[in-house]
């Protein structure tokens, strides 16, 4: 644990936890790295300006929960144990999410957030992925292809997107009108609720200073340069060389500041030149809106982006900017002073600075309209203020009259499926009842349980499915399973897990059945025998849904099973008869990181061959015995 971090536990810290609105972002600054979604932490302190009592929490990547500060704001980095723990316990007027992931999504849908007003920040990459790769590509490449775990992993998020978007406490915040766009072009789905704020240029960070003719001498440029070709820092070089070629380049000074793992290879060309100045690192605000007061042109070129955050500070500032000719840029740029360009027309953009050095009153009249339009449409009025009236709403007079805003309870017809909470933790059993409120759900029954035999007398569902308190379900795909449930006679219906390692954001699949057919019932004998079966790899409890009355009848046979709790084991592993859903329906959180290790098939066969095989062996045989007894 680095030495600026304390160890926190939720249980011994409630003040750090109290407030009425908890920000989530997967990364806040550190006292080592002040970068890290530093966005988020101007919010936080002009919230803490206006009163606001917020909580912000970011990921702890190491699955250890701790705390620190970091200019006057207390920061939690949790787990996401920890995390779903919070937000079962802690009620809070409004949460609002940076960058959400699936594995945020997952925590989100695991509790009963529906009298909490829930902000969807939408930044750019969380919501624009299906263009993943007009912001991933690296430099000199054409655009990479997907491969198609990364068109599996789109759709999912698609769903899991669209699941938000029906919820009626949901909103989409979007920083740009074209990001909001382009999210609904990509998706089936359209935004139900969505507001456009963009972020904050604060001029207190970034004064405006009124330029004179002097200052067009001088261009200024920060980006990073990491190996990421949507920066469009190619075109900035390339600019500045086309540049070296015309008469005004000798009277002319260029700062190029920024760093990344491509950097030695981008700025190469430029380092001939000794008017061009390179600062390898990143700056400080406070050391950019120093460059800022020596320049009076800010070069921007970009290949993808909604905010272009940087340019607007230089614009701000009062540096005419020049940048790309994309919507956009153009919610925050004045383009129709000419000071836009194709991407990769380097020509096209020496051009403009020539011009704005040739023409020292276009060049005054172009740093005034930079600056009044970002002025305008990044002013505190139209971003933090609007984010504080948003926060401060909450959801109650949204969501009464709301006909899914009571629970509801699965009614007078017996339910297809009884789901028993062992042991419920506050907010667990809170988390499945919403369900029942919610179309597709119809047939699923919740109940808090202490033992197996005590869900067995409460269950009123043809099959019972047992959970711990802090697992749950794949919100999207467990009405498959409630529609296979009703129509199936199997005895056991099984249907695809997903395993989450204990505090961290890693997710393995577990035991899959691709050998049965989706909905198709399967009596025993036909799944006893190699690549038709199990092969000695019992389907265990965690993929299992059993009929009730088989376990009711088996715990009465085997009342040992029933009185030390594996009744369920037993049951899934010697089901007469079986039926498969091929989706991720079951979610088990907190599982050891050996028990998540998803390791390759091939390095499977060859770990420890002699003892897997008589493993394996031993355990077909034991099954086609019983399988054969039975038959006869």
């Amino acid at each position: 644990m680095q030495d600026w971090a304390r160890p926190f536990d939720l249980g011994e810290s409630p003040d750090l936890v109290a407030g009425d609105i908890l920000v989530i972002t997967p990364l806040y600054p550190q006292p080592d790295n002040a970068y890290l979604c530093a966005f988020v932490h101007s919010r936080m302190r002009e919230y803490r300006r206006r009163g606001l009592r917020a909580v912000v929490v970011s990921k702890a990547f190491d699955g250890v929960s701790k705390t620190y500060d970091y200019e006057g704001i207390t920061v939690l980095q949790l787990s996401l144990d920890d995390l779903q723990t919070l937000l079962r316990t802690a009620h809070y007027r409004t949460i609002a999410i940076h960058f959400i992931e699936m594995d945020y999504a997952r925590v989100l849908e695991s509790c009963d957030l529906s009298d909490t007003r829930i902000l969807i920040w939408g930044n750019g990459a969380e919501s624009l992925y299906p263009e993943r790769n007009k912001f991933d590509s690296p430099y000199f490449h054409r655009l990479r292809d997907y491969s198609n775990e990364e068109r599996a992993d789109m759709a999912e998020r698609s769903r899991m997107l669209a699941r938000l978007n029906d919820l009626p406490n949901v909103s989409a915040v979007y920083v740009s009108e074209f990001g909001l766009r382009r999210s609904n072009e990509l998706h089936e789905f359209q935004w139900r609720d969505a507001y456009v704020i963009p972020n904050l240029i604060d001029p207190r960070v970034f004064p405006y200073r009124e330029k004179g003719p002097e200052h067009r001498k001088h261009v200024f440029t920060v980006k990073t340069h990491g190996n990421t070709s949507c920066y469009a820092m190619d075109t900035v070089v390339r600019t500045i060389i086309e540049l070296s070629r015309r008469p005004c380049f000798a009277d002319m000074e260029f700062t190029v500041a920024g760093t990344g793992d491509a950097h030695d290879m981008l700025v190469a060309p430029l380092r001939q030149f000794p008017n061009v100045h390179l600062v390898e690192r990143f700056l400080t605000h406070e050391e950019i809106a120093a460059c800022h007061a020596e320049a009076g042109i800010g070069l921007f070129p970009t290949r993808f982006d909604v905010q272009g955050v940087s340019m607007c500070e230089a614009a701000l500032s009062g540096l005419a900017v020049v940048s790309t000719r994309r919507d956009s840029v153009n919610d925050f740029l004045a383009g129709e002073e000419g000071l836009l360009a194709e991407v990769d027309d380097f020509t096209e953009y020496a051009d403009i600075i020539e011009r704005l050095y040739n023409d020292p009153a276009y060049f005054l009249r172009a740093s005034k309209a930079s600056h009044d339009k970002v002025a305008r449409v990044c002013s505190m009025e139209r971003t933090v203020e609007r984010e504080v009236a948003l926060l401060q709403e909450g959801v109650r007079d949204r969501r009464q009259n709301d006909p899914g805003a009571a629970a509801l309870g699965v009614g007078d017809a017996a339910p297809a499926l009884t789901v028993a909470v062992l042991n419920p933790q506050p907010g667990a059993l809170e988390a499945w009842r919403r369900l029942q409120a919610l179309p597709g759900f119809e047939g699923l029954e919740v109940v808090g349980a202490l033992s197996v035999a005590h869900a067995l007398s409460q269950a009123r569902g043809t099959y019972l499915k047992l959970m711990r308190s802090q697992d749950f379900c794949h919100p999207g795909n467990l009405p498959h399973l409630l529609g296979l449930a009703r129509t199936s006679s199997a005895e056991v219906l099984l249907s695809d897990c997903l395993l989450l390692e204990r505090g961290t954001a890693r997710a393995t699949a577990g035991e899959r059945f691709d050998f049965m057919c989706a909905g198709q019932r399967y009596p025993r004998e036909d799944l006893a025998w190699p690549g038709y079966g199990f092969d000695g790899r019992l389907p265990g409890e965690r993929p299992a849904a059993v009929r009730v009355d088989t376990l009711r009848r088996m715990g009465k046979e085997q009342p040992g099973a029933l009185a030390d709790g594996s009744l369920m084991e037993v049951a899934a592993n010697e089901g007469a008869s079986y039926a498969y859903l091929p989706e991720e329906v079951w979610h088990f959180r907190g599982v050891e990181a050996a028990q998540a290790v998803d390791v390759p098939s091939e390095q499977r066969e060859r770990a420890d061959e002699p003892q897997r095989a008589r493993t394996t062996s031993t355990r077909f045989h034991a099954l086609a015995r019983r399988v054969l007894k039975q038959a006869r």
